[in-house]
């Protein structure tokens, strides 16, 4: 991927807009991953990787990860996978945000594509 590259200084924080996103999976030690990660887009719409977090971990654990990640970099906005990892975590990580005050705007994305962008 020549568009990612790595840099020596991140540019000042205040200059950025902070988002956050999250691929979740259930298995620990084993299948997929979770991931969640942090950017921030600088004023020439650059996008900075900022934080990045990727671990086969129980749900208990990942939850944890996302609410340090939260109170951290304060994102205006966190994008999330819809389905049924989400339904079946979804009020325990909601209870977590409360209990820990890591507060952000959190949207739901489908991973499905249309139609023929497969």
């Amino acid at each position: 991927m020549e568009w990612l590259r790595p840099y020596d200084k991140m540019p000042t924080r205040e200059t950025l807009k902070i988002y956050g996103a999250s691929d979740y999976a259930v298995t620990a030690d084993g299948g997929d991953y979770t991931v969640h990660i942090v950017v921030g887009i600088d004023p020439e719409w650059r996008i900075y990787v900022l934080d990045l977090y990727r671990m086969q971990a129980s749900s208990d654990q990942w939850i944890e990860a996302f609410c340090d990640l939260v109170h951290h970099w304060k994102p205006i906005g966190w994008a999330e996978e819809q389905g049924q990892i989400r339904a079946g975590v979804g009020p325990f990580l909601e209870r977590r945000m409360r209990e820990r005050h890591a507060y952000a705007s959190v949207s739901q994305r489908t991973t499905e594509l249309p139609c023929g962008q497969e």
